[in-house]
């Protein structure tokens, strides 16, 4: 049996069909347990996908240092864009679980924060 060759039209066809068969629960995963999944538009140049990756990577990991400092200092630190997962969120509730201390402590009310699972304004305090 003769094999494509890798670079000709049916072998391209036929790992295309393999990629957008594989991707969807990969794609669903990193969305839903780690939300760091980011779409960049392939179309454009090569230089223009290296500087957008390179501007997305920089960005993390100075969110993980300011992370890191905060722990450090003893001071609460966010949790947004760090890939925490749902069920680790979950395992590190402090003593408010799912209401916000912030919204307790200035203006004495409880705010159920359950319905999301965003961390964009979740913060870590002492390990919770």
């Amino acid at each position: 049996r003769q094999f494509p060759l890798p670079d000709s039209p049916e072998a391209i066809s036929y790992k295309n069909a393999i990629y957008q068969h594989e991707i969807i629960p990969v794609r669903q995963w990193y969305t839903e347990e780690h939300k760091n999944w980011m779409i960049i538009n392939a179309k454009n140049n090569k230089w223009f996908i290296w500087d957008k990756i390179l501007q997305e990577t920089s960005n993390v990991t100075k969110k993980i240092q300011n992370y890191i400092e905060r722990k450090s200092l003893n001071k609460a630190a966010s949790i947004s864009d760090l890939c925490i997962s749902p069920q680790e969120l979950l395992n590190r509730l402090g003593e408010y679980e799912h209401y916000c201390p912030v919204s307790l402590t200035l203006r004495n009310e409880l705010v159920d924060c359950s319905a999301t699972t965003k961390t964009d304004y979740v913060a870590e305090y002492r390990g919770k």
